[in-house]
Parts: structure tokens; sequence; C-alpha cells
């Protein structure tokens, strides 16, 4: 914070001629010095620290939209692996429906087979 200049002779010496006390004067003239040599910001105190916040939000303005643009290519990777996880399930799916139509195939085949040789077998084993 920045000092102020106070005259405490100066004061002491009016407040004397107004027709205060030389103890009055003086504690007046204290408590007014004391006053002044606090934290009292000063209006370029106030100046300084409104351009040092100025410059802070910006710095933070700056570093949102880096972080934005940082989302938006996020985005757009997950936007691409999202197709290709939909073109994946559309392989998988047919995948799913060939394996279907394979194991009732199969199934068919292995039931027309057990049917015509049991038969051939069975003809064997009882001759």
């Amino acid at each position: 914070m920045t000092r102020t200049s106070f005259d405490t002779l100066t004061t002491t010496k009016l407040l004397q001629e107004a027709g205060i006390t030389d103890n009055q004067a003086e504690a007046i003239t204290f408590a007014i010095k004391s006053g002044l040599e606090g934290d009292l910001a000063t209006k370029i105190d106030i100046l300084n620290l409104e351009s040092r916040l100025a410059q802070s939000i910006a710095e933070t303005n700056r570093n949102v939209e880096a972080v934005k643009l940082q989302l938006d290519k996020h985005d757009e990777q997950f936007i691409k692996i999202d197709e290709r996880l939909n073109k994946q399930d559309i392989v998988l799916a047919s995948f799913k429906n060939n394996f279907k139509w394979m194991y009732a195939f199969g199934s068919t085949i292995i039931v027309i087979l057990t049917m015509s040789v049991i038969p051939g077998i069975l003809e064997v084993f009882a001759s």
C-alpha cells in the first residue's frame, strides 16, 4: 500500500489554535496519523489491483478457451470412435445372423444324417 505524507506538527498547531488543549491536539493528531499509516488503499492501489485482476481474468478466459478447443477435439474423436463402433455392431449383427443360419443348417444336416445312418447301422446289428 502507498503511504501518504502527514504533517503532525502542523496538524497539532492548527488544533491548538482552534482552542483544543495540547494533550487533546496531540491525541487527535496521533489518531489521524495512525489511521493514515494503517492499511488504507489509495486510488493508485485500487487501480493497480483492478489492472492485475483484469489480467488474471483475461488469462483465465484464454485458459477456458484452450480447454474448450481440447474438448472439441475430443468430441470429434469420440464421434469417430462411435461411428466405428456402430460399423462393428453391424458386422457383429451380420455374423450373429449368419451363425444362426449356419447352426440351423448344421442341426438339420445332423438330423438328416442321423435319420439316414441309424437305420443302416441297425440293419447291420440286426443281421
